[in-house]
């Protein structure tokens, strides 16, 4: 797999790559493979999660269905460990990496998100569910996403993260009070969308006090609680 820009031509014939005189099979778009599947993450060559958000989207949709039909049979508690264990393990999953993707590919899963707390509460299908959010202290899509980058931060920032991150963001020079990493120019507005660029992004703009705590159990517990007051 050549992970490139959509609109970057390339001439696959001087990429052939063999292993004991057998050729490789390209991953892409345009072959037989569209997807490599790494670790449970479809990933696709030009990183839009398009498969990957399908994949969830399906799983979201069958734990949607599934609430759906024990809606009236069983208590609020039951119904939340059921969207635990079919929903939310699913949307959580990996989050941290297709979570960037354009908010228009993510929206139907936010959709689905709503409909399951709709679900759980028993309301109908046009109420609010701001508050219902708050009141099963649930996060919507968008906040877990926040939220997992912001603790992933905190790991990094303390020195928890494996090696292999080392050096991967550059903090500001001098006593840095602010704990912040420097947000390096976007040479492309696609790559807004890429770990690099939104990690240090979202954790710079966190208040100084929350990134003050050093454990990183009760920064969740901070941060998720602050999430959840905007609802």
């Amino acid at each position: 797999m050549l992970f490139r820009q959509p609109s970057q031509m390339i001439d696959f014939n001087n990429y052939n790559i063999k292993m004991d005189d057998k050729t490789i099979e390209r991953i892409g778009e345009d072959c037989k493979t569209k997807f490599f599947k790494f670790v449970g993450i479809k990933l696709d060559e030009h990183l839009t999660w398009s498969h990957h958000l399908n994949h969830v989207r399906g799983k979201l949709s069958s734990a949607n269905y599934a609430l759906s039909r024990i809606k009236n049979l069983l208590p609020t508690n039951i119904k939340l460990d059921i969207y635990n264990a079919l929903f939310k393990s699913h949307l959580e999953y990996g989050l941290i990496c297709w979570g960037g993707a354009k908010s228009s590919k993510l929206k139907p899963l936010l959709i689905l998100q709503k409909k399951c707390i709709r679900q759980i509460a028993g309301v109908n299908s046009r109420s609010h569910t701001g508050q219902l959010f708050k009141s099963f202290n649930l996060l919507k899509i968008e906040d877990l996403f926040t939220n997992q980058i912001s603790s992933f931060m905190h790991s990094y920032y303390n020195a928890r993260c494996p090696t292999s991150f080392n050096n991967f963001l550059t903090p500001f020079r001098g006593e840095n009070r602010t704990k912040s990493f420097v947000l390096d120019p976007l040479i492309k507005r696609s790559l807004e969308r890429f770990p690099s660029y939104f990690l240090p992004k979202v954790w710079n703009s966190l208040a100084i006090e929350l990134k003050r705590e050093s454990s990183l159990s009760l920064f969740k517990a901070n941060l998720k609680q602050l999430s959840l007051s905007k609802y």
